[in-house]
C-alpha cells in the first residue's frame, strides 16, 4: 500500500494524504523515494501514526533521496520513526536525508537510525546530508532526532546538512557521528545538528553527542 502511495505521487499526484496504521519492514524491498524532483514533489500529509518503517534502503544516483525525496513548501511528513535506514547516492548534487532528501516543507516527530550518506568521487563534489533531511529550504523541522551515522562530501549534519531561506529547526538532535570527506577546493561544512546554517535560518533548543570530523581539502 504504501508503495502504490508512492507510485501515485511520482505519476502526478502529488497532493494525497498518506496514513499508516501498522508497522511496515522495507528489507529487500527496492524503494523509490516519494516525489522524486521538484516537477512532482510532495504537497500532501504524511502521518505515520508514530509507527516504524524498518529497513528502508535507497541507493544509486538519485539527487534528492531518503523516505521522500522531494517535499514542497505546503507538504508535511511527521510521527514516523525509520529503523535500521541504508540511504546513499553518489549523485555529485545530491540531498540526502533519512525522512527526506529536500524538503521545504513541515517534518514533525520523526526520528532516524542506521546510516544515511551521500558519497561521490567527482573531484569539487557538493552534496547535503543530514540524518533526518538532506537539505531544508524554508519550512520547519520540529522534534525530530537522529541516531543514524552521517557521511557526506559537502556540507554535512546530525538532523540537517544545510539550512537556507529561513528555515526552523526546534527541538531536534542527533547522538551519532557525522564525518565530512571533502575532496576539492570549495568550502565544505560539517557540523552535529547542522552543517551550513543559511541566511535567518534559526536553531532552537536543539542538541548533537556525536563525533564530528572533516577530512579532506577544501
Amino acid at each position: 500500500g504504501l508503495k502504490v502511495a508512492a507510485d501515485e505521487v511520482n505519476s502526478g499526484n502529488t497532493d494525497i494524504n498518506i496514513i499508516l496504521d501498522k508497522d511496515i519492514d522495507l528489507t529487500n524491498t527496492k524503494w523509490t523515494p516519494i516525489g522524486t524532483d521538484h516537477s512532482n514533489s510532495y504537497t500532501g500529509t504524511f502521518d505515520g501514526g508514530n509507527h516504524t518503517i524498518s529497513g528502508l534502503t535507497v541507493t544509486g544516483s538519485d539527487e534528492y533521496a531518503g523516505l521522500f525525496g522531494y517535499i514542497d513548501k505546503v507538504g508535511t511528513v511527521k510521527n514516523v520513526k525509520l529503523e535500521n535506514v541504508q540511504i546513499t547516492s553518489d549523485n555529485q548534487y545530491a540531498n540526502v536525508g533519512g525522512v527526506a532528501g529536500y524538503s521545504r516543507g513541515n517534518i514533525e516527530n520523526c526520528s532516524v537510525s542506521g546510516s544515511v550518506s551521500g558519497n561521490s568521487n567527482s573531484n569539487g563534489t557538493y552534496n547535503s546530508v543530514g540524518g533526518v533531511v538532506g537539505y531544508q529550504w524554508g519550512g520547519s523541522i520540529t522534534g525530530c532526532s537522529s541516531s543514524a551515522t552521517v557521511n557526506g562530501t559537502g556540507s554535512v549534519g546530525g538532523v540537517v546538512g544545510q539550512t537556507n531561506y529561513g528555515a526552523t529547526l526546534t527541538a531536534c538532535y542527533s547522538t551519532d557521528n557525522v564525518t565530512l570527506e571533502s575532496n576539492g577546493s570549495d568550502n565544505y561544512y560539517a557540523g552535529g545538528v547542522v552543517g551550513s546554517n543559511g541566511a535567518s535560518c534559526t536553531l532552537t533548543a536543539c542538541y548533537a553527542t556525536g563525533n564530528v570530523t572533516g577530512t579532506g581539502t577544501g
